[in-house]
């Protein structure tokens, strides 16, 4: 294998079944992957840290029967998960692996980033619908990977990516193409792998542990352009926010009714926000901060900004109403967001069943703006 500016080190730590065989958590952030068996996953690990057996790879679909769990740089922790599947080992293991993984998804404290690994031969089935479902729910960032995309011809490259996006409720550009054979993908996955862990990038990585996250007089908060769509939606696909892609994003700004912010920490994209004003209310549609720079004031950031704009005075560009009322709609599981809109004195006005592509129901909220 050629060299990976992203790797300097790699240990294996053990491998576990239960939950008191997990190792302590040293306070480095987790990479849990995930994937059905044969999907590559052995091969994949294997490419991205730059070693030729530290992931065994077989034959025999479904030989990975423990939690393995690989520290990275000093930086961060690799769960190598089993695979799930059709994997030719006794009954009992196989039927243990279900409970196994879904307490470690469930309660590992340290996890923030799940790969989540698609054969691009298979189309995605309730497994993999579920794992995206549940990053979104418990806050972890999404990498979907699809392998072996040598098996691939160049022109079916982005009908393959779309159709299994859309079977993920994903857009295209949103999922990562993968081949350990050629190596394709790799560093898209480990740039996005770095960013969602708040990481330092190649150039860093020798001397760089955790970049620090910048104060509030860094912030620079400025209207989205055409030029940020690309980043910005990685930026969403990548928080498990709505699925818009590049295109939509441009779509939006050409509404007069939108306004679109994009929220800069030394130079670079962590956040941004989109809303819509109709008469005298403006409606939340989108709301966003990279997971790697959650809970250091940047949400607060754009709302500040929401509400400065909703007490605005009347008469401004525009001519506008005052605006009366501020409305949102959350997803019923994010707590997070909730607690956020709650601190900025939001209500609960209503519900709507299976809102959401994946069944999941919607809150809506609303706050009334006192002149």
């Amino acid at each position: 294998m050629r060299e990976n500016p992203y790797v300097r080190s790699v240990r294996f730590i053990k491998s576990a079944v239960a939950k008191r065989d997990w190792p302590d958590a040293m306070g480095l952030p987790e990479v849990a992957v995930a994937g059905r068996s044969n999907v590559g996953k052995s091969s994949l690990i294997n490419r991205l840290v730059n070693r030729h057996r530290l992931a065994r790879v077989s034959n025999t679909p479904g030989r990975t029967q423990l939690l393995n769990f690989f520290e990275v740089n000093g930086q961060f922790v690799l769960c190598d998960l089993p695979g799930y599947g059709y994997a030719k080992v006794p009954t009992a293991i196989r039927e243990g692996w279900g409970p196994m993984i879904e307490g470690y998804l469930n309660i590992r404290t340290p996890l923030r980033v799940l790969m989540v690994l698609i054969d691009c031969r298979r189309d995605p089935g309730q497994w993999e619908t579920s794992l995206v479902t549940y990053c979104s729910e418990r806050g972890l960032t999404l990498l979907p990977v699809v392998t072996k995309m040598d098996k691939v011809s160049k022109s079916q490259k982005f009908p393959t990516l779309a159709r299994i996006g859309k079977t993920l409720g994903l857009s295209a550009d949103a999922l990562i193409a993968f081949s350990a054979e050629t190596g394709e993908g790799a560093d898209l996955l480990w740039r996005r792998l770095m960013k969602a862990l708040a990481l330092e990038g190649p150039a860093e990585v020798a001397d760089a542990p955790l970049t620090v996250s910048p104060p509030a007089s860094e912030l620079r908060l400025r209207p989205m352009t055409a030029e940020d769509a690309p980043e910005v939606a990685v930026l969403s696909a990548d928080a498990g926010a709505a699925r818009w892609d590049a295109e939509a994003f441009r779509r939006e700004l050409a509404l007069p009714h939108a306004t679109l912010k994009v929220l800069m920490a030394d130079g670079r994209l962590v956040g941004f926000i989109v809303w819509w004003r109709v008469v005298d209310e403006l409606h939340l549609l989108n709301i966003v901060v990279e997971p790697g720079s959650r809970r250091r004031g940047f949400a607060r950031r754009l709302m500040d900004d929401l509400m400065t704009a909703a007490s605005a005075e009347p008469g401004g560009p525009g001519g506008h109403e005052p605006v009366r009322a501020l409305e949102l709609e959350v997803r019923a599981g994010n707590s997070p967001a909730i607690a956020l809109y709650d601190a900025y004195g939001f209500e609960l006005v209503g519900r709507r069943k299976r809102y959401y592509a994946d069944g999941e129901d919607a809150l809506l909220m609303e706050r009334l703006v006192q002149r």
